[in-house]
């Protein structure tokens, strides 16, 4: 997320009813930074990186500055773009340890993976992750800085639309979670995917991780239609765009206007989910057994499980009544 948004750059993660619940980034009014551990900060300087660490992370330090050097390689390679310094990497081992840091503090809140803040270019992130999942969260952190750097946010006279950045970090990182590609598919097959060129913040969605989704998406629209140096000139572009002086980014791109990129982005999605559209529908076959709010005290369906004789289904379900 741009400054004027929420002064960092998150990577967040949801469940799908946190999703609806949650308002990212914003601290619970009057909550305290309450600190447990006093860390004892040491640097390790690699050569794009000066990564902040205490004495009981030293063991991971080779593995996290190999994951580092080989993010900046990839992102550096994608966009032709070097950083004229060092970037500060903060580690902690733990995400409750990770949620005490006070480079801005209230930023680190549950469902938070990890930011980057533009006043030093500094990232911050936990180790308790997978190998795999804290590659991809060092990468999109890291293709934040590169936004930074590109278009700088002390520069830009109009705010940027939320997807932009982080539906191009999402598309550095390279991988989609499940859930999150499913969200793309149903508003292709539903046929609401927004005007990508209009929105602004959330577009009005309920799932903010909607908006970083459909951006991922977009920038791999851009990269099927004009290849991943249009990639790389629609950014440069929107920098000359948001700062002042340049023509608009799309035109100035892919020589298109933006209604012409979003009925292209449009196109692109139905034709890619084109399948999921054909398929035929439970409702076909049979009925919802899904228990009715409105009719009774049980709110939902987790699961059921069919007797062995497959004529009766039991279903565990939410009860009001419970809580």
């Amino acid at each position: 997320m741009r400054a004027a948004l929420a002064a960092v750059a998150a990577a967040i993660v949801f469940a799908p009813l946190q999703a609806i619940a949650q308002t990212p980034m914003v601290p619970y009014f009057g909550k305290n930074q309450i600190r447990y551990t006093n860390f004892r900060w040491n640097i390790y300087t690699t050569d794009h990186f000066e990564i902040y660490y205490y004495p009981e992370e030293e063991q991971h330090l080779e593995r996290i500055a190999g994951y580092a050097e080989s993010a900046y390689q990839h992102v550096s390679s994608d966009l032709k773009h070097d950083l004229a310094f060092k970037v500060p990497l903060i580690i902690f081992k733990t995400s409750s340890e990770f949620q005490q840091e006070n480079v801005i503090p209230g930023a680190a809140v549950e469902g938070v993976a990890a930011f980057a803040e533009p006043e030093r270019d500094r990232m911050l992130l936990p180790l308790d992750e997978p190998p795999d999942l804290l590659y991809r969260t060092i990468t999109h952190e890291l293709t934040h800085i590169f936004q930074f750097d590109i278009i700088p946010t002390s520069l830009i006279r109009r705010n940027l639309p939320l997807w932009l950045n982080e539906g191009g970090a999402d598309y550095e990182a390279g991988y989609w979670d499940p859930l999150d590609i499913m969200t793309v598919r149903d508003a292709a097959v539903a046929d609401i995917v927004p005007k990508m060129s209009e929105m602004e913040g959330y577009g009005g969605f309920n799932n903010p991780r909607l908006i970083y989704n459909l951006g991922h998406a977009c920038y791999e629209f851009m990269e099927s239609r004009w290849g991943k140096e249009g990639v790389r000139q629609f950014l440069f572009a929107l920098r000359k765009s948001v700062i002042g002086g340049g023509d608009d980014a799309y035109e100035e791109a892919f020589k298109i206007k933006g209604e012409e990129f979003d009925q292209q982005f449009d196109k692109y999605l139905k034709e890619r989910f084109k399948p999921f559209r054909d398929k035929e529908r439970p409702a076909d076959y049979g009925r919802n057994l899904a228990p009715n709010p409105e009719k009774t005290s049980f709110i939902q369906a987790i699961s059921a499980e069919p007797s062995p004789s497959g004529d009766l289904i039991a279903i565990a379900s939410g009860n009001r009544k419970d809580g």
